[in-house]
């Protein structure tokens, strides 16, 4: 059976035995029944790989949102709107997102294949899969995503910081299409296929409200596990719009003024649901990143990085 697929050239050995492995940890946690362990998953890749994705500073993702904001929404949904790279969190999603199974990764003649089996159409694209072949290196030769297979050609604008806003695309610039001719209906599905996984890239570049350190407690569901040994209120948080799971601990002494504080951080539906109170302030120290807030700190509510210490 020859599957949908995406067609590319090896860098190396090396590189196309990392890649194949990592294809194969996603293809296990897309295929489990289990919450996706991401950090399994970021713990196999190398700082030069992870440097493959975009990684940004809280400025430049203040000013990615300005650039959003202020761009016409007609251009906005366009394939004429310029976006950032692929994030490694939003190829994760991707993946877990997308309504096909991945199959394998196949050698034909000189170049090699990531197989995929779509369950219908639009299934989500293949963005994250030519994000996660480019991040060891390999060079992207074509694609059959379903429609038939053409030569690939990378015509996304790419946005970089310091891009005047509101966008405007340039008048002379010729427009990029898909590079094979296809018969007028595959033509159509191709172009509804790719604005479909911009879109939905779109979304998932712009961060859920849960994501910001000060929130409407209307922004949540709260459910309330108890107190810990040292006293502490442990609840888990879901998001009402991502279902994003959250553990907040909150330390607070009444007798004395401004001792309020607390640390949010996330966590899968699968951890949450066997979590102890206890289990709760090891398992926020131990994450790269959360956030904190309460009376205790004079800057208000912000984001700390590991490592995190909570007192």
């Amino acid at each position: 059976m020859e599957y949908c697929h995406v067609k590319f050239k090896a860098k190396d050995d090396e590189s196309l035995t990392r890649l194949t492995s990592f294809f194969e940890l996603i293809k296990e946690e897309k295929d489990s029944s289990e919450e996706p362990d991401e950090k399994k998953l970021s713990d196999f890749l190398s700082e030069g790989e992870k440097g493959h994705f975009w990684n940004p500073s809280e400025e430049e993702q203040k000013e990615w949102q300005r650039f959003w904001a202020e761009t016409a929404v007609e251009i906005r949904i366009s394939l004429k709107m310029p976006l950032p790279p692929w994030d490694l969190e939003s190829m994760y999603e991707a993946f877990w997102n997308g309504d096909y199974d991945l199959i394998s990764i196949t050698k034909e003649n000189d170049y090699h294949h990531l197989n995929f089996n779509p369950h219908g159409y639009p299934y989500g694209g293949t963005g994250s899969m030519v994000a996660l072949v480019n991040c060891f290196g390999h060079t992207i030769v074509g694609i059959d995503d379903g429609t038939g297979y053409a030569e690939y050609v990378d015509w996304k604008i790419k946005w970089v910081p310091g891009m005047k806003y509101p966008y405007v695309p340039p008048k002379e610039e010729s427009k990029k299409q898909a590079p094979a001719k296809k018969p007028w209906w595959k033509f159509w599905l191709y172009q509804a296929l790719k604005m479909r996984a911009l879109c939905a890239r779109v979304l998932r570049l712009l961060p859920c409200q849960c994501k910001r350190p000060l929130c409407d407690h209307k922004t949540f569901q709260s459910n309330v596990i108890g107190e810990d040994q040292n006293g502490a209120e442990v609840e888990i948080l879901i998001c009402n719009k991502c279902g994003q799971h959250w553990l907040k601990y909150l330390i607070e002494w009444p007798h004395y003024s401004k001792s309020g504080r607390w640390w949010r951080a996330r966590v899968s539906e699968f951890e949450a649901s066997s979590i102890s109170a206890n289990n709760v302030k090891s398992y926020i120290e131990q994450q790269p990143w959360c956030l904190v807030g309460g009376s205790f700190y004079d800057q208000g509510a912000h984001k700390i990085s590991a490592p995190i210490k909570i007192a």
